[in-house]
């Protein structure tokens, strides 16, 4: 019998990673700050990584972590926007979702609903689901995903991706790729 309790307080322990402000609200640890029409900047021995805006942040301090969670405004237009740049500080990625979980211990970032993320190169990725990790420097979007680059459109699901979108690959891939004929 006690080993049965004792298995149940260790399932307890198991840390699960809130998905919007609504469910941040019931995480043990006090509100840290919360703020409106925000610029939040990330940045690496002094070279910008990612500059995020948003409508609406809250932000929440976590035993496990401390999460911020950026949403957007009322008017449709208005949507998280985050610009991502390379090591040397040039602007590599845009994205734009309806709201962004930023684990600043972890150095992750969630990005959901209607997410699209376009390279300076002309790529163009779509997903309801990305995970940005900052430190590896990737991209990943376990659901569905749409492609597009000035070759191919791509569908599938399980993307990985370095963040500009320059390497990137999909599981059970479908779609469309333009074969030019030599001149």
């Amino acid at each position: 019998m006690r080993l049965f309790i004792i298995a149940i307080l260790l399932a307890g322990c198991a840390r699960t990673e809130p998905e919007s402000a609504e469910e941040l609200s019931s995480v043990e640890g006090p509100l840290a700050q919360e703020s409106w029409d925000i610029t939040f900047s990330i940045s690496q021995q002094g070279v910008i990584r990612m500059v995020l805006e948003a409508a609406h942040m809250v932000r929440y301090d976590d035993p496990d972590s401390l999460y911020t969670v950026f949403e957007r405004g009322d008017a449709p237009a208005d949507r998280v926007r985050a610009t991502f740049y390379d090591s040397t500080g040039v602007q590599t990625t845009n994205l734009t979702a309806e709201s962004v979980l930023f684990d600043e211990k972890d150095h992750t970032m969630i990005a959901r609903g209607d997410v699209v993320l376009e390279s300076e190169q002309g790529r163009k990725l779509e997903s309801e689901y990305v995970e940005w990790n900052e430190d590896a420097r990737t991209i990943e979007a376990p659901d569905f995903v749409s492609l597009t680059t000035e070759n191919q459109h791509i569908m599938g699901y399980e993307l990985i991706a370095n963040e500009d979108l320059s390497t990137w690959s999909i599981k059970r891939p479908t779609g469309t790729v333009l074969i030019r004929e030599p001149s």
